[in-house]
């Protein structure tokens, strides 16, 4: 048994959480409250898990309505950090497209 998983969400993201052994369970300890809180996952959230192999999981997460959720683009992506160019174009400019 490893002591790290891989979490492989829809959009891209990839988490590392740890895995510990208690008795005869294997739980999802450090790093799985991030991505609890990251996806807004509540009571009542369905999680599909497909192990790919070598620890890794592809997981899809569904709410309480049973519904997948819209899940973000990237993992941490700010859209703070990117910057977007406005250009105002005149109504009688005809050379623009």
């Amino acid at each position: 048994l490893s002591t790290v998983a891989t979490l492989i969400a829809p959009y891209g993201g990839i988490w590392q959480v740890g895995l510990k052994k208690a008795d005869s369970n294997i739980w999802f300890c450090n790093g799985w409250q991030d991505f609890v809180e990251y996806h807004s996952i509540c009571y009542g959230y369905i999680l599909v898990f497909r192990y790919e192999g070598n620890s890794s999981f592809h997981v899809l997460i569904f709410n309480k309505t049973a519904t997948e959720i819209q899940y973000p683009l990237r993992k941490n992506c700010k859209l703070e950090d990117h910057q977007v160019e406005i250009i105002y174009l005149d109504e009688n400019d005809t050379n623009s497209s």
